[in-house]
């Protein structure tokens, strides 16, 4: 060492053999990372109970099934096992449980009455997401699909009246991929609890029985004339037992059995009896099952609308000749039209702008499991918000919800949950089997609820694929056998033509747009040439729920206030527009946490809501409440708009390059070396295979600065699409880990340590593929040596350190679309550059043998690229998730 040198990093690594250290380098590496992001990792399994469930409101119809028939309710105490374990442990039934896979319930149950006169029948609510079912060790079903309702009808033969009785149920909520039952979690999408999320009983029905009602009814006169016909379905579940009861308070078991009903119908609100047909009950002959219908007249009947809500009671009452009752079911239902034409919503004959609101069913206490005192209490806030709307998103709610909507005013759209499917998948049978299913069980529960104004077949799908327009086709021909209220879907594309000839109207998504694109957002909406309405399914800024900065902050709650009440004005003021849906009513969690929530968020909560989990109301809650109620508005304070800081990406790249070249200064024969790998690039070559003036520390030096110099450029891509919905829904389809996705995310809000991180992760990467490297060539009968191939890899790239300056700017020139254009060319050019001088290099090395070997190279990166795709899509469906997401996304500037 000369006296006037520096004992600096690089000369004590030129101490050292590369051979030496490798290893130690590469374990300390993977130690590391290991343990960073261990500490990333999920939490534990955590159930989300609903400890009120037994608090029944008197208005529910839900396990209030009155005198004739009972119900053995099942939920409270059961025990479960989570995956393989052997251990049970106790859980309270309905409960939201955090977790993926498959888990196993059991509870006993008594059953006090002898069944002689009943037929057993098991309800769920909701049972997430594919279930089998027993009861005393006997199969009696399964159901796939975790929010519709379903029952299942029990055999006698099955049940122990007056003794104990064992039901399980074995639950597998595993993430499936591309099974239309429980397709891959996405940014923005809704957390998928797993177990029995609501609530599951017994009901014991009289052994002759309805099973089913329906009614259709058109209006005469101005409204002044109601036509109605109610369909009535009726079974017999009696089996041939040869011998006839005595006591006339029993039903004959016969094979056929005669059955009588009447109706009667109340005003719900003045409790007026408006209809009846008891005076004249009709008989029918029941042999296994059958069907029958009553024409009925109402004059100057009430429509419901949400200024005013009138509800009608329905009893059903069944009886024998001797007027013995046996049976009555009871329920609501309201009278009203809808109409939807290409310029919108037309109830009762008149036309109806919806103001509305997007809500995910969901509470950070209680999951999907919500009592039946919270989903009012989001309902009075919803009402007092003044909209008339709401589109629960998106998948069917819990049926009390919609009980509270009839009652309100509220209007409705109830959609399946379908999202977000990729078009390769939609078409295929099973996708629509399932979503038929769906269909079905949504419309045969809910379908008697007036709040309902539509069916939803799917969202954010893409209108222009023929798989799209097949499956619409085909899920709404099964709607509309099943109830003729208007059909929809909602997507993320500008739609100039109709999908399909099936669907009603159409939902326009949008994700987080600037309110300087709202003139372009209602052009598109009002465009002409369109024979569906179109309407804003969901819109909404982003939010930093602790950011007080005055509204010229995109993120800060003064933003969230103003963007809502002007875009309330703009849509209000114009009559051409359908309407719009708020996103979104409440704060909610999904499965995959969001880059846009920054890493003071990862715990997978969005913030998009009006209020928070806790339904505590935001500002922007008031604002907009005020806004719509034209009351006096609060003032929202200007601020300014915080300027992205890109000095940590400058300050990095000004000292790597400051480093070089002091490094280069001091020390003759790093210099000489750099000027020979880039002039005289062949002959440079030569020298490294005859191991001449190339030092292990300049190559490390140089493989530090290459890798810092791409993690400067990638930090500042990263930094500046931190708040891009788009970007981060692409690069989660690659990232299947939920702690690793944190952990991105908190390296992406900090490109100090992303940059860090990257230059020692692309360091790693490149001595792994040096050792790769030097393992290839001694099958090829070259012994050189780690260093060597180090050697080669890293001087064949030396000119990467020229692209320092545009990996420091990239952040801000990335928002100019011919600066993105000259930075894909220039990349282009540098590693076009690269693989030629690595060229170079291997003729060199392989000499005579080049072919052979370039030959080899390239098929062992296709085997390494092409088996790394093929991992990624067969068992996750990566590039299928992110081509869709290309081709469904209106890119907006």
């Amino acid at each position: 060492m000369k006296a006037n040198e520096i004992l600096s990093p690089t000369i004590i690594l030129s101490t050292l053999t590369l051979q030496g250290i490798n290893l130690k380098i590469i374990y300390a590496f993977f130690i590391i990372i290991s343990l960073t992001l261990n500490s990333y990792a999920q939490s534990a399994v955590q159930a989300l109970i609903n400890t009120h469930y037994e608090d029944v409101p008197d208005d529910i119809s839900v396990m209030n099934v009155g005198e004739y028939r009972r119900v053995i309710d099942l939920n409270g105490e059961w025990e479960v096992q989570l995956g393989g374990s052997e251990v049970s442990n106790p859980i309270r039934i309905p409960s939201s449980i955090d977790y993926k896979g498959k888990m196993y319930f059991r509870r006993d149950f008594d059953l006090p009455i002898d069944l002689s006169d009943y037929h057993a029948k098991l309800f769920a609510l909701a049972v997430n997401n594919i279930c089998t079912i027993k009861i005393n060790g006997i199969f009696i079903g399964s159901h796939s699909g975790g929010y519709t309702s379903f029952s299942i009808d029990i055999l006698d033969t099955i049940l122990r009246p007056g003794e104990s009785n064992l039901i399980e149920i074995e639950i597998d909520n595993s993430v499936l991929t591309n099974s239309p039952v429980s397709h891959r979690p996405q940014p923005w999408g809704w957390k998928s609890y797993g177990g029995i999320v609501r609530e599951i009983y017994l009901m014991l029905q009289p052994k002759t029985t309805l099973t089913n009602w329906s009614m259709d009814y058109s209006f005469r006169n101005d409204y002044s004339d109601t036509d109605a016909v109610f369909t009535f379905n009726f079974q017999n579940f009696y089996q041939s037992s040869g011998e006839e009861e005595n006591s006339e308070t029993s039903l004959r078991r016969e094979d056929i059995q005669e059955i009588g009903y009447y109706i009667e119908i109340f005003n719900k609100r003045t409790s007026n009896l408006i209809k009846s047909t008891a005076a004249n009950p009709k008989y029918l002959s029941v042999h296994q099952a059958v069907e029958d219908t009553l024409k009925l007249n109402f004059k100057n009947i009430e429509l419901w609308s949400p200024e005013n809500p009138v509800n009608y009671h329905l009893v059903i009452t069944m009886l024998k000749r001797n007027n013995l009752v046996v049976d009555q079911f009871s329920t609501d239902f309201g009278f009203r039209e809808i109409r939807m034409r290409s310029d919108g919503l037309y109830l009762n004959g008149e036309k109806t702008k919806l103001i509305g609101i997007y809500r995910v069913e969901q509470h950070p206490d209680y999951g999907l499991s919500l009592p039946y005192n919270v989903q009012r209490q989001d309902l009075v806030q919803i009402k007092n918000l003044g909209i008339n709307a709401v589109r629960t998103g998106p998948y069917p709610n819990h049926p009390y919800f919609y009980d509270l909507c009839d009652e309100m005013g509220i209007l409705v759209l109830e959609e399946i949950p379908i999202n977000r499917i990729p078009t390769s998948f939609i078409a295929r049978e099973d996708f629509m089997e399932q979503a038929s299913q769906f269909v079905s069980e949504m419309i045969s529960r809910d379908k008697h609820h007036p709040s309902i104004i539509g069916w939803g077949l799917g969202s954010e799908l893409n209108p222009e694929s023929s798989n799209t327009r097949k499956y619409i086709d085909n899920i709404a021909d099964a709607s509309r056998n099943l109830d003729n209220r208007p059909l929809y879907f909602s997507t993320m594309k500008d739609v100039t033509e109709p999908t399909s000839d099936n669907i009603d109207f159409i939902l326009r998504d949008y994700f987080s747009p600037d309110p300087s694109d709202f003139d372009k957002i209602i052009g598109d909406i009002k465009s002409a040439g369109r024979d569906k309405a179109l309407m804003i399914g969901k819109i909404g800024p982003d939010l930093f729920p602790d950011n007080l900065h005055g509204y010229q902050n995109k993120t800060s709650i003064a933003h969230q206030s103003k963007y809502f009440g002007d875009l309330y004005n703009i849509i209000n003021e114009d009559d051409s527009i359908p309407g719009v849906f708020f996103w979104s009513f409440a704060d909610w969690k999904g499965d995959n946490p969001t880059i846009i929530a920054g890493p003071e968020h990862t715990g997978h909560t969005y913030f998009r809501g009006l209020i928070d989990e806790n339904r505590i109301e935001r500002q922007a809650y008031q604002y907009l409440q005020a806004t719509i109620g034209n009351s006096k508005l609060a003032s929202l304070t200007i601020g300014t708009e915080v300027e992205e800081s890109q000095k940590v990406l400058v300050f990095s790249g000004f000292s790597l390059i400051l480093i070089l070249i002091v490094t280069l200064k001091r020390h003759r024969w790093f210099g000489k070396n750099f000027k020979r790998s880039i002039f005289f690039t062949k002959n440079f070559f030569q020298d490294v295979l005859d191991n001449r003036n190339i030092q292990i520390w300049q190559t490390l030096l140089l493989t530090i600065a290459i890798s810092t110099s791409f993690a400067i450029g990638i930090a500042g891509v990263c930094y500046f699409y931190k708040r891009d919905v788009f970007f981060d829904l692409l690069i989660s389809q690659f990232i299947m880990s939920y702690g690793l996705k944190k952990f991105i995310v908190s390296l992406i809000w900090n490109p100090f340590y992303n940059i860090v991180f990257l230059s020692a992760l692309f360091f790693l990467i490149l001595l792994i593929n040096a050792y790769i490297y030097n393992i290839f060539l001694l099958f090829f009968g070259i012994s050189r040596g780690t260093a060597f191939s180090l050697n080669t890899l890293i001087w064949s790239g030396s000119h990467f350190i020229f692209g320092i300056p545009f990996s420091m700017a990239v952040y801000s020139s990335l928002g100019h679309t011919n600066t993105v254009l000259f930075y894909a060319v220039a990349g282009a050019v540098f590693f076009t550059l690269y693989f030629w001088r690595l060229l170079l290099a291997l003729k060199v090395v392989f000499k005579k043998g080049f072919n052979k070997a370039l030959v080899c190279i390239v098929l062992l990166a296709l085997l390494f690229w092409g088996g790394s795709a093929l991992v990624f899509q067969s068992k996750y469906d990566s590039f299928t998730y992110a081509w869709n997401i290309i081709n469904n996304i209106e890119f907006q500037e």
